[in-house]
């Protein structure tokens, strides 16, 4: 769902398959403005994005999982606006 973007940044943790068929998605305003992909590890990393120039504005976030090879999944966890 829609969200509002009230925090300067946006970190979650993600871990999986390093593929452009497998990623995070940051759309604000129609359009995909950040993106993240795991590793080929089932380690989870730490991701940040800076969003202090879209502060007030909504965003969503789509997870995007279309590949079937062998690091074909994505894992993501605890996202969190500051």
């Amino acid at each position: 769902p829609p969200f509002l973007i009230d925090g300067s940044s946006l970190s979650f943790r993600i871990s999986g398959g390093n593929s452009e068929k497998l990623r995070v998605e940051l759309h604000i305003d129609g359009e995909v403005v950040k993106t993240a992909t795991g590793t080929n590890s089932e380690r989870m990393e730490d991701v940040t994005w800076n969003l202090a120039a879209s502060m007030g504005k909504t965003a969503t976030i789509a997870l995007i999982d279309e590949d079937d090879g062998s690091w074909g999944h994505l894992n993501v966890d605890e996202f969190w606006i500051r």
